[in-house]
């Protein structure tokens, strides 16, 4: 039987974790952190290649790692399968993966009601239907959802339906680059929201659990936004100038009617008792968020579940757990569980510290000032991205080899923790091609535009925001108390 692409990327993953898991034990390596490094070159095979869906992979990576680190030696023995798929498992007791959980129950709520859609039309027909005007409106709208759902999925697969009705009925001409522009902008912008705020995006919850992990240090709500928003606002603005500029659209190729996103609205109808609740309810959720730490204790992940407990009740309520169990994908949190998982054995086994001192710190980090560490993190970030298709995987692997580069450098606490924040910020800039990020390839899956005209854009955004975060980082950052 010959075998598919597919089949042969999964034996290559095999084939180079076993290799890996034989070769000789080096002097500063623990067997636990060898295999651990096995496991993580696997998993990157698999993920780059998407040899199978995410969450076989994550199965594997727990199977076939709770066996192998089971069975490695220790002073008194084996190190015991129990143990090992105890720490494999671990992820799924985290805080951060019930904020995530969350997150996508109330993304299920915003689609139970079609609030997002009144938000998109709402803030669309304020702005107007000029090509830069649609731009403008579109980032805001991203912007707007990504602090009341706490998933960068959720919001793609909430505003993509929206986006393309709306192009729909602006009934642009043959040949015009509306389409392109629209769907780019909404993605890319998606993206960028996911760094400019906390509970955007599962990937900052990665970062956050292995900084907790690591300092026992917790970033508030408001910090993250004081951190994450700047960059996020500059690169937005960014992302405005250059897009209508490399997807030139005239208002001439389209319906650019300024009642048009009106009639969308009162298509809508008035806003029904539903929608109130969640707005009330949404509101709620973005005060206690943004005051945590400041008038009251409670962490971000306990007002999230306790707001969605709200939403479930009789009466008070707005949809009930059939249809956040149907509309959840709870695939997604078992491979966000199993990541963070990884990372963190990566991290307890010492073999992110290995890793990153057998190839960072073979180029003298330790001797460099954070300002430039900084940058070139970010680009290895960038490089790295191009592979993965997963922000939420990139973050288990890369980050705790970050955690790995700051504790070689002579720098404070204080100082390791803005390196390893802003390089949480990094692995969002999922910008140059459709497999970078869920959100471009749902947009992609449209085929409302080319990856070359993502390319077109993506590129000169990703070099912009790289050079937006040496400038924060020689200035603002500094200011702030981040680096």
């Amino acid at each position: 039987m010959k075998l598919s692409k597919k089949h042969m990327w999964v034996l290559v993953a095999l084939l180079v974790f076993a290799v890996i898991v034989a070769l000789p034990l080096p002097a500063a390596l623990t067997p636990q952190g060898q295999v651990a490094l096995a496991v993580m070159v696997m998993a990157v095979t698999l993920w780059v290649s998407e040899a199978v869906p995410y969450i076989v992979s994550s199965i594997m990576i727990v199977g076939i790692g709770a066996v192998a680190m089971g069975l490695s030696p220790t002073s008194d023995g084996l190190y015991g399968t129990k143990q090992a798929l105890r720490e494999f498992l671990a992820g799924l007791a985290t805080p951060s993966l019930a904020l995530v959980a969350g997150g996508l129950f109330i993304a299920v709520a915003m689609e139970e009601t079609g609030l997002h859609k009144r938000l998109a039309f709402m803030i669309l027909d304020r702005i107007g239907t000029k090509p830069r005007d649609l731009v403008l409106g579109l980032i805001l709208v991203s912007a707007a959802m990504a602090l009341f759902v706490p998933s960068a999925t959720a919001r793609s697969g909430a505003l993509i339906p929206v986006v393309t009705g709306m192009i729909a009925a602006l009934q642009p001409k043959k040949g015009s680059k509306l389409e392109a522009l629209l769907l780019i902008v909404t993605v890319l912008s998606i993206s960028i929201w996911c760094f400019g705020i906390k509970t955007s995006a599962a990937q900052n919850q990665v970062a956050l659990s292995f900084i907790s992990a690591s300092y026992g240090v917790e970033i508030s709500w408001l910090q993250w936004l004081i951190y994450g928003g700047p960059l996020a606002l500059l690169v937005s603005v960014a992302l405005y100038f250059i897009a209508p500029l490399l997807l030139p659209v005239d208002a001439s190729e389209y319906r650019s009617d300024p009642a048009l996103m009106r009639s969308e609205l009162e298509a809508l109808g008035p806003v029904t008792v539903r929608e109130k609740k969640l707005i009330v309810y949404s509101l709620a959720l973005l005060g206690l968020w943004a005051t945590e730490k400041l008038i009251h204790p409670i962490d971000s992940t306990t007002v999230t579940l306790f707001i969605f407990m709200l939403m479930l009740l009789p009466k008070i309520g707005i949809m009930d757990w059939q249809a956040v169990e149907t509309g959840t994908s709870w695939g997604t949190l078992l491979t966000f569980a199993i990541g963070i998982s990884l990372g963190t054995i990566l991290l307890n086994t010492g073999a992110a510290s290995w890793l990153s001192e057998q190839t960072l710190g073979a180029m003298g980090v330790e001797s460099l000032s954070p300002l430039v560490v900084t940058l070139l993190l970010s680009v290895v970030s960038v490089l790295i991205h191009l592979g993965f298709a997963s922000a939420t995987s990139l973050a288990s692997v890369f980050i705790p080899i970050v955690i790995g580069v700051v504790e070689l450098m002579p720098i404070s606490a204080t100082t390791a923790i803005g390196i390893i924040i802003i390089q949480a910020f990094v692995v969002s800039f999922g910008f140059i091609l459709p497999v970078n990020t869920p959100q471009n390839m749902l947009a992609f899956a449209t085929g409302g535009f080319t990856a070359r005209d993502l390319l077109k854009i993506g590129l000169p955004l990703t070099l912009i925001a790289l050079a937006i975060i040496g400038v924060l980082a020689g200035s603002y950052w500094q200011w702030v108390g981040l680096l």
